[in-house]
């Protein structure tokens, strides 16, 4: 009985598997099918599209630039002085002269100077003396060989303090080395000045202007020996000078950090006056 209870539900289990199930299944199957082929015959052409741009390939100079701010400089700057100390008697320039090579520019006042020098001659004189008389008395075998070596050594120590004299006295004006102009006067007439201590600043015409400016850690690394720059300064807002690295330090200034670099500009017509600023 229980058999036949449930055979309705056989009944079902064999019309699901029936013909006509399994032909709408392969309808279904194909209607699927059809549709996803449909999708696929129009891809997205946004999505897929790839842009191709053709060109010739080319050379180009790709310039790197820094930009710092300095002072012009004359090439070759020096501070004149004494070699000895002494009583300043004449200056005979102001800051901003033009002076030509030989040119007297100060001088010392010579008499303690001139004293020396006559002191430094009367000691070879009397050296001299005693060395010629050494000298006959060791040939007559009356004075002994260290007599007379010792008179020799003495006439020539004497003979050496005349010529620092006369050095000294020589060095005792200041000339100027070449053509330039003074830019600095640092003493007056009257005053003492200690030995080597600078008394004028001297720029030389014969030489180049330079312009002398820093460069951080980050900006010198991209600068050699020999690259172009271009300066330019207030006093000529529209005028460029052209010019090229000629020197850079090597050591950083343990005060601001910063490296020096020396630009050196070409020949030009224009004034230019040291301490300008440039950039």
């Amino acid at each position: 009985m229980i058999i036949l209870s449930n055979m309705p539900n056989i009944k079902r289990l064999q019309l699901l598997s029936s013909p006509t199930i399994r032909t709408l299944t392969f309808a279904l199957l194909v209607c699927l099918s059809l549709t996803g082929c449909k999708k696929a015959d129009k891809p997205d052409s946004h999505a897929n599209k790839v842009h191709v741009e053709v060109t010739r390939p080319r050379l180009e100079n790709i310039h790197q630039y820094t930009i710092s701010t300095g002072l012009l400089h004359s090439d070759t700057e020096s501070k004149l002085s004494f070699k000895t100390g002494g009583i300043i008697r004449a200056i005979n320039v102001v800051e901003g002269n033009s002076v030509r090579k030989g040119d007297i520019l100060a001088a010392l006042d010579l008499s303690e100077i001139n004293a020396k020098v006559k002191q430094a001659q009367l000691a070879v004189e009397k050296t001299q003396r005693d060395y010629d008389r050494a000298k006959r008395l060791y040939a007559d075998s009356v004075a002994t060989l260290e007599t007379f070596q010792n008179a020799e050594t003495a006439l020539q120590i004497a003979q050496n303090d005349l010529q620092i004299a006369r050095f000294n006295l020589q060095h005792s004006t200041i000339v100027a080395p070449s053509n330039g102009k003074i830019l600095k006067r640092l003493f007056e007439v009257n005053e003492i000045v200690g030995t080597g201590h600078p008394v004028l600043v001297f720029g030389s015409t014969e030489s180049n202007w330079v312009v002398k400016t820093t460069l951080t850690d980050q900006d010198i690394i991209h600068i050699a020996i020999g690259d172009s720059a271009t300066v330019s300064f207030d006093a000529y807002p529209n005028t460029e000078f052209k010019g090229r690295v000629t020197e850079i330090s090597s050591m950083a200034d343990q005060y601001t950090g910063t490296y020096a670099i020396k630009i050196t500009l070409s020949s030009t017509l224009k004034k230019l006056l040291t301490g300008m600023v440039a950039k």
